[in-house]
This record gives structure tokens, sequence and C-alpha cells, in this order.
């Protein structure tokens, strides 16, 4: 009986020690709130596979690094040149870039970071459209206006950790009150 106490305790820090990181993921380790680095500069950054950790000190965070996406549940209203009202609903394909970075401009929520990804694609959305009319938006220059939003939403992305790999506007649509005066002439 006095043997079983220690043993347990030594099995579960041994256990407690080791962590497993899945593939498509990565890990920070945070130990007393801070993110460990391998030296001044460099944070360390934990690939698929088994690695070792500080018992009841350190914290693993895993992440996803596989490619994500982002399709804002409500469409959005932009003006064009003519000021012509269209709703515009796309989607965005981004991937966490830069682990450190990401952690400390989002603190590690996903859901923050799709919340600030999504401010800035609606930004250059409404900044690309208002410079076009609405037969340019829809025929002649869409994809030009993709990869706008893509440079845009990127350039944007970088301070958060993220980088954004593509975004396609799936459908623009006028307002309903506006379809049924078109229909009606």
């Amino acid at each position: 009986m006095n043997k079983i106490i220690p043993l347990a305790v030594v099995a579960f820090l041994g256990l407690s020690s080791l962590f497993v990181v899945r593939e498509g993921q990565n890990a920070l380790i945070l130990r007393l709130g801070k993110i460990i680095q391998i030296d001044q500069s460099q944070p360390k950054n934990f690939q698929p596979g088994l690695h070792v950790k500080i018992p009841l000190v350190d914290q693993v965070l895993y992440y996803d690094k596989r490619l994500q996406t982002l399709s804002p549940v409500n469409t959005q209203k932009v003006l064009t040149a003519e000021q012509k009202r269209l709703i515009v609903d796309y989607y965005v394909k981004w991937r966490i870039d830069n682990l450190t970075q990401f952690y400390k401009s989002t603190s590690g929520d996903a859901t923050k970071a799709e919340y600030l990804l999504m401010q800035k694609v609606n930004d250059a959305l409404r900044s690309a459209f208002g410079e076009r009319t609405i037969s340019e938006v829809v025929s002649g220059e869409r994809s030009e206006i993709m990869q706008l939003l893509k440079t845009k939403a990127d350039e944007g992305a970088n301070a958060l950790g993220i980088s954004v790999v593509d975004v396609r506007i799936k459908r623009i649509d006028l307002p309903h009150e506006v379809q049924e005066s078109v229909y009606s002439r």
C-alpha cells in the first residue's frame, strides 16, 4: 500500500508531462502564461508528434494549421459609384501563418480572428465596389475585384498572423425592392 501512492504520483507526472500534436495541428506552450521561446526572437512552435512539457506548469494550446473558410452569415450591403445598393455574398479561405502573432493579436481565439478578418474584407469590399458601376461589378471586373479583395485582406491579416489564400464573391444581388422594379420594367 505504501508503494502504490508514490508509484501513482510518478505515473501521473510521467503521463502528464507528455502531449501529442496531431497531423494538421501546431501547438504553443504557455509556461505560467508566457509563450515558451527558443531564444529571444523565436518562439517554440510544436509540429506534429510526441513532445514533453513540465506538468502542472505548462499549458498546451492547439491550433488548426489547415485551410479555414470564413463565410459571413449576413450578406453585405454596399454602394456602387453610382450610389446603387447591392447585396454581396462572399467567402474567404485563410490559414494561421504565424502562430505566435496569431496568439498575441487574438488571444488565440479563432472566432475573434474571423471577426477581425471579416471587418478587413468588408472594408476592402466597400472600397472596391464604391469605385465601380453596377455593370463593371457584375460582368467586367469581377475577377479583378476578387484579386484586389484578396490582396487588401491579406495585407490586413498579416498583423493577425493569418494569411488569406483566396476571396471569392459567391453572389451579387439587387435589394428586394429594386429587383421588383427591374422585373416590372
